[in-house]
Formats: structure tokens, C-alpha cells, sequence
């Protein structure tokens, strides 16, 4: 909220008319708010305490999430090598998340602006993406152990 509201007041001091989609305003304006809520939740992000180690401990536990920021979790918990569940799946649900989300967001937009036929094509590959992840989530659950277990 905060970050729509300067984003606006920065719009309206550079002169900036975000309403006309067909100009090059558009794009700045576009781009203007894109660099202000980034900055926003980089801000807040940094100012805020981290969450404590038992509320990590329990999300690890749930979820097992992978990569290197969850490396000092999985040691303090017992698992100093353990693999993102799903394997390359994982990756595959990761592109089609990647998809499913910017084609909803430009869905949106297309509705938004007034381009009924592009927002239709955009929701069509977002609901292909869903589905697709829906798929492989509920293959995984029926070929893999629970998550959840304690060591």
C-alpha cells in the first residue's frame, strides 16, 4: 500500500501519465512501480528480525525445501544431505509456477487494458500450467514417503 502510494506521488511529480497504455508513459510508469515496491519489500525485508529457529525447524520438517539458504537448517535438524523431494519434477513444477504466475499477472493486465483475446490466451496457458503442477504434485504424493518425518 505503501509503495503504491509513492510510486503514484513519483508519477504525479515527473509527470508521468500512466492512464494512456499506448505511450511510452505507460512503460515508464510501469517501470517506476516496479522499482518502488522492490525497494519497498527489500526495505522491509531487512528491517524485519528473521523468524526464530523452532518456527524454521517446523517449516523444514513440513516442507523440506531445498537449496543453499536452507543448508544451516538441515545440518541442526540431521539432514546434512538431503535432496529436494521430487527431483528433477521439482524443477519442472518450478518453470511451470514461474508461467502459471506471470501468465495470470499479464492475464490480468490484458483484461485490465482492454485486450479481452490476449488475456483469454494468457489464462489458457496459466490454467495448463496449474494443471500441470496439480498432475505432478498429486503423481508425487502417491509415489513418495510423507515429508514429515522426524529423524
Amino acid at each position: 500500500m505503501i509503495a503504491s502510494f509513492v510510486a503514484a506521488v513519483a508519477l504525479h511529480f515527473l509527470g508521468v501519465d500512466a492512464a494512456d497504455t499506448s505511450s511510452g508513459d505507460y512503460a515508464l510508469a510501469m517501470l517506476i512501480s516496479v522499482a518502488v515496491a522492490t525497494a519497498t519489500w527489500v526495505t522491509v525485508t531487512l528491517l524485519t528480525p528473521p523468524e526464530p529457529d523452532p518456527v524454521l525447524d517446523t517449516f523444514y520438517r513440513r516442507v523440506r525445501p531445498g537449496g543453499p539458504g536452507w543448508r544451516h537448517v538441515a545440518r541442526r535438524l540431521g539432514y546434512p544431505n538431503d535432496q529436494i523431494p521430487g527431483g528433477a519434477l521439482s524443477w519442472i513444477n518450478w518453470v511451470a509456477g514461474v508461467v502459471a504466475v506471470y501468465t495470470s499477472l499479464f492475464g490480468l493486465g490484458a483484461l485490465l487494458t482492454g485486450r479481452p483475446r490476449a488475456a483469454l490466451v494468457y489464462a489458457v496457458v496459466a490454467i495448463g500450467a496449474f494443471w500441470l503442477i496439480q498432475r505432478n504434485l498429486r503423481q508425487e504424493m502417491q509415489t513418495s514417503a510423507p515429508v514429515d518425518v522426524r529423524p
